[in-house]
């Protein structure tokens, strides 16, 4: 079995999955596309005529999670993510992923002495949000006791 890869037994009830010993979802699910020859498609299109191919959205992911790593996060921490609906977001979640760290996207319409309880509770080392919600997270950030 090649990294990266699951195997799907139907003869067995119920499926049986197997994962390759080396396996992070972010492969099958980014990485394959450019290996594929799609580097060139279209993968986002927002209502804002923003687009997004493949190979932007590899770039990106990749930038996105050497940046969360360059920051102190390590594989196997929680990365708490308050981000809007965005191309950002995928960046964000799949980045985190494929550098090993735990995303944790959480409802953006939450107030703050809910985020401060998710921080605390989460034990995250890091947290990414978007500027429409600062006036929320700072002051949970501000309260909390773990200091990502």
């Amino acid at each position: 079995m090649g990294d990266h890869t699951i195997s799907v037994d139907t003869s067995q009830s119920p499926t049986v999955l197997t994962y390759s010993d080396n396996f992070n979802v972010a492969v099958p699910f980014i990485d394959r596309h450019i290996e594929e020859g799609r580097a060139d498609k279209v993968v986002i299109r927002t209502n804002r005529d923003r687009q997004v191919t493949y190979g932007e959205l590899a770039e990106n992911v990749n930038r996105t999670g050497n940046v969360l790593l360059s920051q102190g996060i390590k594989p196997g921490e929680r990365c708490l993510m308050m981000v809007k609906d965005c191309p950002e977001f995928f960046y964000v979640f799949w980045g985190a992923i494929k550098a090993g760290i735990i995303a944790v996207p959480i409802n953006t319409l939450l107030r703050s002495k809910d985020y401060t309880f998710m921080i605390d509770d989460s034990a995250a080392t890091g947290i990414v949000y978007s500027p429409e919600f600062a006036a929320e997270v700072e002051p949970a950030l501000e309260a909390a006791s773990n200091k990502p």
